[in-house]
């Protein structure tokens, strides 16, 4: 799996549990999965072994090339995924206590990435490929490889894991303005990234690379903010008017640390827009969506699919594509992945949902 940011789509937070499911966010983060699947899948892969396949290039003659999104899907479905947490996170956020937000969010991360990159160290062991250390295995377990230099991915799709857990512990700090003081909150966020942003060049490499994954954050505020005007707790005009500064700084992010996403042929910023119209149509139109049974799965096993889909299924196309061709490879792969997702969502992540549920009990909003 490869690393940049450029390449490799953002997982979101899982769903919760716990209380009426938001039909609307789960066709969103069902859908925003398939897209994160088809551009590694089918678009890196066939590009990578400089393969034609007529599926592709239609879409890409009649849909993403017309449309300007690039990455064939990839980075929009980065940022339905960002919008996705926003919204979720927030909810969520509003009935927990600081004790409980963060138990929570570290048993819905952490369990499965754990197990992904065993998975990996093991793939690599039985094909005898070369192989990270023991202690950069563990290391990419907590993350933290992300803000060393050398940052080495173990998981390629986990760099998107940090700007979530930037998420998670900047909202548990101020949990008592995300519960009561909406507007503050979102400034503080957006403050917190534009100072990371500014201070980017000042403190060394390890807080650059953090600067980076934080000057991510207003993507996820994006998300938040359509999350206060949906429930009523925000004036329209606050509303346009912190949609408005969140994205000067998503744009100050973008000029200072990701110069790349400016260029007008690798537009970032179409993707952006799509994404967030999309995410704001579906919150206005929540009463009246349906979910259909098969991306109702796919949204509750999406972050082990996330997590699996490159560990396991590229491996499978790699192999089996010379000897059966591409097309029966691919099927091949989506059906072991899917499985293996599947075991991953039972048998990893709900006995750490019901852990983290032991050890927080209510979940009172005492902070």
């Amino acid at each position: 799996m490869i690393a940049e940011p450029l390449d490799v789509p953002s997982p979101a937070t899982p769903l919760p549990q716990s209380g009426p499911r938001i039909d609307f966010i789960a066709l969103l983060r069902g859908s925003a999965v398939l897209f994160v699947i088809y551009a590694h899948f089918v678009g890196d892969w066939l590009d990578e072994n400089k393969l034609v396949w007529p599926p592709l290039e239609t879409v890409r003659a009649f849909v993403t090339q017309p449309l300007a999104i690039i990455h064939d899907f990839g980075f929009f479905g980065v940022m339905v995924f960002f919008l996705v947490s926003g919204f979720i996170i927030t909810h969520v956020g509003q009935r927990e206590s600081r004790r409980t937000f963060l138990i929570r969010r570290m048993l819905r991360i952490y369990p499965p990435l754990i197990a992904s990159i065993a998975v990996i160290a093991l793939i690599a062991l039985a094909r005898h490929a070369p192989m990270l250390s023991l202690q950069q295995y563990l290391i990419g377990m907590t993350l933290v490889n992300y803000v060393m230099v050398p940052s080495i991915a173990v998981n390629g799709v986990a760099w998107s894991l940090v700007i979530e857990m930037i998420f998670y512990f900047s909202c548990a700090a101020i949990l008592p303005l995300v519960q009561k003081a909406p507007a503050i909150a979102s400034v503080v966020l957006l403050a917190f990234s534009a100072a990371c942003i500014f201070a980017s060049h000042s403190f060394g490499a390890s807080f650059f690379l953090f600067a980076v994954s934080a000057s991510y954050l207003p993507f996820l505020v994006l998300g938040q903010l359509v999350y206060f005007r949906w429930k009523g707790r925000m004036p329209f005009a606050v509303f346009a008017a912190l949609t408005a500064l969140a994205y000067v700084v998503a744009i100050f992010g973008i000029r200072i640390i990701n110069t790349r996403f400016l260029d007008t042929g690798n537009s970032y910023g179409v993707s952006i827009i799509y994404a967030y119209l999309i995410f704001v149509l579906a919150a206005a139109l929540g009463n009246h969506i349906r979910l259909p049974p098969f991306l109702s799965w796919t949204a509750t096993i999406s972050y082990s699919l996330y997590l699996f889909h490159g560990v396991i299924g590229l491996v499978l196309i790699d192999i089996l594509a010379p000897v059966c061709g591409y097309s029966l490879a691919l099927a091949v792969a989506l059906a072991v992945v899917f499985g293996a997702s599947e075991l991953s969502y039972r048998f990893v992540e709900l006995p750490s949902q019901r852990i983290a549920r032991r050890l927080t009990g209510g979940g009172t909003r005492a902070n």
